[in-house]
């Protein structure tokens, strides 16, 4: 099948570009005359100048560090199609395409225009969220694009889910000696703080919350200890730490007095209100008010929450919305970025994109490990 249309053979190319005097000008002069005299070699016309502004110097238009890295890995990694199943592993009829320059964008977007291709949105400035014609497979529709307009740099919009921890209890075994055992117990102990740490600490920062008992991880890193050291109930003051999930509760009595200003990507809301449940369980791990007498005691109880909604009401989200999240992330001022979600298979967008919340100085923590397997996953 035949999605764009291809009227000059490669002999008459070579000789049509022989006489061609280089340079973006000319080229976009070229295609201006196309438009006004020679409409059915319109789709023609396009290929040659997508053709000649490849081969031209361009500025990029995007940050630097994002849009190089993001071009380059989109072209050294083809998609693995083959071991990928389209609706599971990625979206059945969206394809995400980076644009090296403006003039690239323009000639690439026309042509898409000319197959029946239509652009939903676009992720950044010079990368697009395009929906492939209908009745055509994205697997397909790469290869055409790849065939017609040369080397493009394209690739599916993978599909993320939700990393949970099953258990949600600590069943490690084999402890040290000076460590206490680490089952919950049903109900608070008279002496908490003393009772599920190291014996030979002086704790001071005991919270008030009544389910704090029950957070065994808090012993294992030895955040009571932490906060003896630094801020005590108020750790973490000043970090603001962007939770990329399925939103944050906004009215939760243990969340709201540390939540900031965030958004939503999947069209349910505008704020980042959670309508699932998981982004809410995180963030509580995070940062939850500690010593307030209600819930639990996060890590870093006086941290600032940013909910980033990319994930929907059913736990699924997607490259375009996860990779808008960490862009606001950025740009809003987020210390850490938090995403406990993961894919299989290997995306080089959302690669590139925690590259650029790295290289802005952001931390960006993922989760790894809750699915028992060895198979490596995205983005951790």
């Amino acid at each position: 099948m035949r999605f764009f249309q291809k009227k000059k053979e490669n002999s008459k190319k070579r000789v049509l570009r022989k006489w061609w005097i280089p340079g973006i000008v000319l080229v976009m002069i070229a295609v201006l005359m196309v438009v006004l005299f020679l409409p059915a070699r319109q789709t023609e016309t396009l290929e040659a100048a997508a053709d000649e502004v490849k081969s031209a110097p361009v500025a990029k238009t995007i940050e630097a560090d994002y849009a190089d890295l993001a071009y380059q890995n989109l072209l050294e990694n083809t998609p693995d199609f083959d071991n990928l199943t389209a609706g599971e592993d990625y979206t059945d009829d969206e394809i995400i395409i980076l644009f090296a320059s403006d003039e690239e964008k323009a000639a690439v977007e026309s042509a898409l225009t000319e197959s029946g291709a239509e652009k939903l949105e676009d992720i950044s400035q010079n990368m697009a969220l395009v929906k492939v014609p209908e009745g055509v497979s994205v697997a397909d529709y790469y290869v055409a694009l790849n065939d017609t307009l040369g080397e493009v740099a394209a690739q599916p919009n993978y599909i993320y889910h939700l990393l949970e921890d099953e258990t949600q209890t600590n069943t490690k075994k084999n402890k040290s000696e000076t460590k206490k055992t680490k089952e919950a117990p049903d109900e608070a102990p008279d002496a908490f703080g003393v009772t599920y740490l190291t014996e030979d600490m002086t704790i001071t920062a005991t919270p008030n919350d009544p389910q704090t008992y029950r957070q065994m991880y808090l012993d294992e890193i030895e955040a009571f200890t932490a906060w003896d050291e630094v801020d005590g109930f108020n750790s973490g003051d000043g970090v603001i730490v962007a939770i990329i999930d399925t939103g944050i509760d906004l009215d939760h009595p243990d969340l709201a007095a540390n939540i900031v200003d965030g958004v939503c990507y999947t069209g349910e809301n505008t704020t980042g209100q959670d309508n699932h449940g998981h982004g809410t369980h995180v963030a509580g791990i995070v940062a939850a008010v500690a010593n307030n007498g209600t819930g639990v005691s996060g890590v870093a109880p006086g941290a600032s929450l940013m909910a980033i909604k990319t994930m929907a009401s059913d736990g699924y989200g997607s490259t375009s919305n996860i990779v808008r999240g960490i862009e606001y992330a950025v740009a809003n001022g987020a210390d850490i970025i938090n995403m406990s979600i993961g894919a299989l298979g290997y995306d080089g967008v959302l690669d590139s994109a925690v590259t650029y919340a790295k290289n802005n100085g952001v931390v960006v923590v993922c989760a790894a490990g809750n699915e028992g397997t060895d198979a490596p996953a995205w983005p951790s």
